[in-house]
């Protein structure tokens, strides 16, 4: 799904303030990275972080939703980041920094 430029001018800069980000077009969406490791993603004016043993209860604490893509198909590992850790830049790097440890561990296995 599209992503509106107003959503990636107001996301990707809050981002980028608490880690070395990266960004690329991706499907229709953008991914992101921290660090050369992809551990979001945006998707129809949506933000969606790397879930895995190290996060997962955060997100399901909150009832973040799963990502469902174009096809309906559920993407079990990525949640939806909550729009008050985006607004608050000392969570948002600690589930940035959590979201990279399950990206990693991901890799590893």
């Amino acid at each position: 799904m599209p992503v509106t430029p107003e959503f990636r001018d107001a996301t990707l800069p809050k981002l980028a303030a608490v880690c070395n980000l990266r960004s690329k077009p991706m499907f229709g969406g953008i991914g992101i990275y921290c660090d050369e490791v992809f551990f979001a993603c945006i998707d129809d004016d949506r933000i969606y972080f790397k879930v895995g043993a190290e996060n997962l209860s955060d997100y399901e604490a909150l009832g973040a939703d799963s990502w469902v893509i174009g096809s309906g198909e559920l993407m079990k590992n990525y949640r939806e980041l909550p729009s008050a850790v985006l607004a608050n830049p000392k969570e948002l790097a600690v589930w940035i920094e959590k979201s990279v440890a399950a990206a990693l561990n991901k890799k590893k296995r």
